[in-house]
Order: C-alpha cells, then sequence, then structure tokens
C-alpha cells in the first residue's frame, strides 16, 4: 500500500488509485471551491513518465493509439534516462522511429508541450475507458 506523502504529490498520488468516477467527482467539487487548483491538478494528475508503469501490452496498445512524431517531439521534454529505458520495451524499428522525430530538428519548446498534450489526451482516455492501468508497484490481478 502507498505511503501518504501530503501535498500536490500526495493528492495526485491518491487520485490516480481512483476510479475515473470518483475521481471527476473529487475534482468537480474542488473545481467548486479553488478552480486554480482542481486545474493545476488535473495538469499533473498524469505524465508521460507514468508510462513506465503499464505493463507491454497495454504500452502495444498505447503505441498504437498515438501519433509516434508527437511521441517523440514530447520525449525532446524527458530526461535521457526515461527515454532510453522506454526505448528498451519497444521494438528497434519503433524506438528508431521515435528517436528520429526527437532529434530530426530544433522546434519551439511550446511545439513540443503541445504534442505532449496530446499524448497526455490519449493517455488519459485510455486510462478512463479502462484500457490502461497505472499499478506503481507491479500489482495485477
Amino acid at each position: 500500500m502507498p505511503k501518504f506523502q501530503g501535498g500536490l504529490d500526495g493528492i495526485i498520488k491518491a487520485l490516480q488509485l481512483m476510479t475515473n468516477s470518483e475521481r471527476e467527482r473529487i475534482i468537480t467539487d474542488l473545481a467548486k471551491k479553488d478552480p486554480r487548483m482542481a486545474d493545476l491538478i488535473e495538469s499533473h494528475l498524469f505524465s508521460i513518465k507514468d508510462l513506465e508503469f503499464i505493463t507491454d501490452k497495454m504500452l502495444v496498445e498505447f503505441l498504437q493509439a498515438i501519433d509516434l512524431r508527437d511521441l517523440g517531439l514530447a520525449f525532446k521534454l524527458q530526461d535521457e534516462e526515461f527515454v532510453s529505458e522506454f526505448y528498451q520495451r519497444v521494438p528497434k524499428r519503433m524506438a528508431q522511429e521515435i528517436e528520429d522525430f526527437k532529434t530530426s530538428s530544433k522546434i519551439p519548446k511550446r511545439d513540443a508541450e503541445a504534442s505532449e498534450q496530446k499524448v497526455l489526451k490519449v493517455f488519459r482516455s485510455m486510462i478512463d475507458e479502462g484500457k490502461l492501468v497505472i499499478s506503481h508497484d507491479n500489482d495485477y490481478v
């Protein structure tokens, strides 16, 4: 069982463990009292780095649902250790394709952030649909 640490990270971890309906209800209630806090929490609820907490089968399904160009551009904003570990989970040809998009040319940071938001939108949608399950402790039944 995850230990509650408090603060924004603690709130986000707790919300990630909830069902979509529970999470929506809490964020909706919070938005009535503090809309900025609700927006902040929603924007940090999931990140690209959460890809490491889904199974390989889920990862395949996710990769089929997104544009690899967007993922490559989003990876411009990630640390190399995460990207390298991610590449080890996908076929070499796919990893090379994503890396080619990542390194092809310099782009404005806002374009990389826009690509990251596109990827995260699909990620959130698949979580909400139950197609992806984030598990920080590898507990699946």
